[in-house]
């Protein structure tokens, strides 16, 4: 029989996860964190791995540290993605998928033009995409990919030429390859699984990533900044998902 003490270690170790996971994303390190908490590190390490409660003050607490709503502890991530470089021990990939409502916040005040014509013409194509975007400021940062016919790969139709890590020119030749040809091989392959997420289920994905991002000029860098991806049908036949990324943080070079 399963005891209640079941269901709260459960619980302790969701939200122990969650707290990692936002500190991650924040780039905030685990002596920083614990600091601001008035706890030690180890104290902390017993948070995030659900050995030790922590307590309703302590992650409001955490929550105005890392700068994030409280709510982002408390919804489910099954599908987040971790990557750790195996030689610095850095975290170099987290992908952690956000409920759709937060959409209707003011932190994506850029999209909602583009989110009304979706949602208006159910995801049908139009021609005031591309104007929604420019109005908004975040043409630059917008990528298309389209679904090749009778296959499911996804080649870029437009690639944004305000990518950090990409030259003009290289942003240029990238129309018509796939996200897996960027000079970051391995980033390209995890940016292109939630592309293929929404064209598969057609439906709105948001993610907050951090990652570290190889560059053809031989740097590294670091990027914070959130995704917005959404399905578009064209003609009823031809699939495309434009990604609009929105920084949260400059790059920087490591």
């Amino acid at each position: 029989m399963i005891q209640q003490d079941d269901f709260g270690r459960e619980g302790d170790r969701f939200f122990g996860s969650r707290l990692r996971q936002e500190r991650l994303l924040a780039g905030t390190d685990s002596g920083k964190l614990a600091r601001r908490l008035g706890v030690t590190p180890d104290r902390l390490d017993d948070y995030e791995t659900g050995r030790v409660r922590i307590g309703p003050n302590k992650l409001v607490a955490a929550a105005t540290a890392l700068g994030v709503p409280l709510s982002f502890f408390c919804y489910q991530d099954e599908k987040a993605t971790h990557v750790v470089d195996a030689d610095s021990g850095r975290t170099r990939w987290l992908a952690v998928p956000r409920p759709a409502t937060i959409l209707s916040s003011p932190n994506f005040k850029q999209v909602h033009s583009l989110l009304r014509i979706w949602t208006r013409m159910r995801g049908a194509w139009t021609d005031e995409i591309t104007e929604a975007l420019t109005q908004s400021g975040v043409l630059h940062r917008t990528s298309v990919l389209r679904q090749m016919p009778r296959g499911s790969r996804l080649v870029f139709e437009y690639c944004a030429p305000g990518l950090a890590f990409l030259r003009p020119c290289e942003s240029l030749v990238m129309v018509g390859r796939e996200f897996l040809e960027v000079p970051d091989r391995e980033f390209g392959a995890r940016t292109i699984e939630g592309y293929m997420e929404t064209a598969w289920h057609q439906r709105p994905l948001v993610q907050s990533i951090r990652a570290l991002i190889a560059t053809s000029a031989g740097v590294t860098l670091r990027a914070r900044y959130d995704r917005v991806l959404l399905p578009w049908r064209y003609h009823n036949d031809d699939l495309f998902v434009t990604g609009v990324t929105l920084r949260r943080e400059n790059p920087v070079a490591i």
